[in-house]
C-alpha cells in the first residue's frame, strides 16, 4: 500500500527521505540534483538515488528559454540560441553538460 504525505517543498521531501520518514517522491532529475547540490552535503547526497525507469513515464526533462517580447531582437536571440543548442546536442556536449550539472560540477552563486 502507498501512503501519500504532502510537503510544501522538494527540499523538505529530501530531508524526509534522509530521515526515513518517506520512502520516495517524484521530482525532476535535473532540478532534484540542483537542489541537492545547493542545500545538502555530499554525505547526504550519497545516501540517495533515483529510479531511471520511472523518469520517461513520469516527466520528460525539458528546458525552455524565455525572452520578453519587449527585448530588442528577441527573434534573432532565440534563433542564435536554438542554433547553438542544436550544435551542442549534435556534438554530445549537451548530455555531457547535463551529467556534469547532476554531479555538482557547476556551482550555484548567489
Amino acid at each position: 500500500m502507498i501512503q501519500v504525505e504532502r510537503s510544501e517543498t522538494d527540499s523538505l521531501n529530501f530531508k524526509k527521505l534522509l530521515r526515513g520518514r518517506i520512502g520516495a517522491f517524484p521530482a525532476s532529475l535535473n532540478t532534484g540534483y540542483g537542489l541537492l547540490q545547493s542545500e545538502f552535503t555530499q554525505e547526504e547526497i550519497d545516501q540517495l538515488t533515483y529510479t531511471p525507469q520511472m523518469r520517461p513515464s513520469y516527466q520528460p526533462t525539458t528546458f525552455h528559454l524565455l525572452i520578453s517580447k519587449l527585448t530588442p531582437d528577441a527573434e534573432s536571440i532565440m534563433s542564435a540560441f536554438n542554433k547553438g543548442l542544436t550544435k551542442l546536442r549534435k556534438s554530445g556536449d549537451y548530455e555531457k553538460f547535463l551529467k556534469q550539472s547532476r554531479n555538482g560540477f557547476y556551482e550555484v552563486s548567489d
